[in-house]
């Protein structure tokens, strides 16, 4: 029986050292307003690098304690004295916006969770930030200005339900391929100034496009309109226009393919609704009349 005891005794010890190694770093009392980041959410600062929000409804908008001036909000988040040890975000359900300069600067965000409800991406929210991946959700209507500026990301997919882009909010930002939805409405300008896009799709839907709107945009290559050429190249004006080539649309199993007149793919946004490998059929409505095409599974 003492050895019994004994056992139970050690696996109680360690598992309460195991949780002790993860505590809250960052979070002051309940009651203190400093705790609130929107008027029914909280957060949270693991020793771990998690940071999570949870609640309902939108959250505060913020400024910046340090750097440039701005006309945003006057005071940083309380969070900003930790920025750096924030390696992973969970925003919970309820949860329907990004408020201004949340995370603006954490330079060791490698993940961020980002559910379903969320409806605008803040004026520099992820400002700053290096991220491998980003998945938006798609009830998220609005990508504010500075929103994704001087951030790092080989991939990103702009989901279908967007429908507006706001001022420099790509600007300087370090990614190749860009596909614009069907819905947008508006793209305001300086959208991709000094970032290293160097391919951007585009529907001829998409007609209110600020005349700056690719100020900057040195690195950008091709524009590939999924529609009326012409009107693409009204559209995104005179300084732009011979950057406009004709592309067409495949979508497989969650995977939008756009595809130029050779047939080749040029760019791909979403991700495959299912986990399973493609029937050869299905690659090869992909792939087209073009046998050398390659397809990357996911």
């Amino acid at each position: 029986m003492k050895k019994y005891i004994l056992i139970i005794g050690l696996i109680i010890s360690w598992s309460a050292k195991a949780s002790d190694e993860i505590t809250i770093v960052a979070q002051t009392d309940p009651n203190d307003a400093s705790t609130k980041c929107g008027n029914d959410c909280t957060w949270k600062l693991y020793s771990d690098g998690r940071f999570e929000i949870t609640g309902t409804g939108a959250m505060y908008d913020y400024g910046q304690k340090h750097g440039i001036n701005t006309n945003w909000a006057v005071d940083g988040s309380p969070w900003d004295d930790y920025i750096d040890q924030i390696k992973s975000v969970d925003i919970s359900h309820g949860i329907t916006t990004v408020g201004n300069s949340a995370f603006k600067g954490a330079l060791n965000l490698k993940n961020v969770q980002i559910p379903e409800g969320v409806v605008s991406i803040g004026n520099g929210s992820f400002m700053s930030c290096q991220m491998p991946e980003i998945k938006l959700p798609d009830s998220l209507k609005k990508i504010d200005a500075w929103a994704f500026a001087e951030s790092v990301f080989s991939k990103i997919d702009i989901p279908v339900s967007v429908e507006e882009i706001g001022r420099a909010a790509f600007w300087g930002t370090r990614i190749g391929t860009l596909v614009l939805p069907d819905l947008l409405k508006s793209m305001a300008s300086d959208v991709f100034y000094a970032s290293t896009v160097n391919t951007i799709v585009i529907s001829d839907k998409l007609s209110n496009i600020d005349q700056g709107a690719f100020n900057g945009a040195i690195h950008l290559q091709s524009i590939y309109c999924t529609g009326d050429v012409d009107v693409c190249k009204t559209n995104v004006g005179e300084s732009f226009a011979d950057k406009v080539k004709k592309a067409s649309i495949k979508k497989i199993n969650g995977v939008t393919y756009v595809v130029d007149n050779k047939g080749k793919i040029v760019a791909t946004s979403g991700h495959r609704t299912e986990k399973r490998i493609y029937t050869i059929d299905e690659a090869n409505q992909v792939a087209g009349k073009i046998n050398s095409v390659s397809i990357r599974y996911r």
